[in-house]
C-alpha cells in the first residue's frame, strides 16, 4: 500500500511539473531590446507618439509596436534611421524641453531653407538636420 502511494505521489508530481514547464512554455516573455529602449528614448525625450517615429521612418505604427513589444526587430536601414533619429533627439534634448523638440522636428526651420527636420528626416537627409542642430548647440541662430 506505501508503495501504490508512493507512486500515485510521484505520478501527481510529474503531472505538476509538466503543468508548470507548458505554463513556462505558454508565457509570453517581456522582451526588451536595444531598439525598444532606443525608441523609449525618442518618445521620451522628442515627447514622439508611436505614430509620429513611423512617420518619420515611413513604416506603419503596427511595425513600431512590434518593435517596441520585441517581436521584431527593423531591417538594417530602417534600424540606422532609428539610431540617427535617437541621436538627433538626444541632442535636441540638450536645448529643447521634450515638447518643444517635438514642435522644432515638426516645423519649419530657417537653418534648413524653410523645410521641416521631419521632411528631411522621411527622405533620409538626416544629416542636414543634424547640421542645424548642432549650429543651435553651437549658439549660431540665423
Amino acid at each position: 500500500m506505501l508503495h501504490l502511494r508512493c507512486i500515485l505521489s510521484l505520478g501527481k508530481r510529474a503531472q505538476a511539473g509538466a503543468a508548470s514547464n507548458n505554463d513556462f512554455l505558454n508565457r509570453k516573455p517581456f522582451m526588451s531590446n536595444a531598439i525598444a529602449r532606443r525608441l523609449e528614448s525618442i518618445q521620451e525625450k522628442g515627447a514622439m507618439r508611436s505614430a509620429d517615429v513611423a512617420n518619420l521612418l515611413n513604416v506603419r505604427p503596427e511595425t513600431v509596436s512590434r518593435w517596441n513589444n520585441g517581436k521584431t526587430l527593423p531591417h538594417a536601414s530602417t534600424e540606422k534611421q532609428v539610431l540617427e533619429l535617437e541621436f538627433i533627439v538626444d541632442k535636441l534634448a540638450d536645448i529643447y524641453e521634450p515638447h518643444d523638440a517635438r514642435l522644432w522636428l515638426f516645423s519649419r526651420q530657417r537653418l534648413l531653407e524653410d523645410q521641416a527636420p521631419a521632411d528631411l528626416i522621411q527622405q533620409g537627409r538626416t544629416d542636414m538636420v543634424l547640421a542645424a542642430v548642432n549650429q543651435l548647440l553651437d549658439g549660431v541662430h540665423l
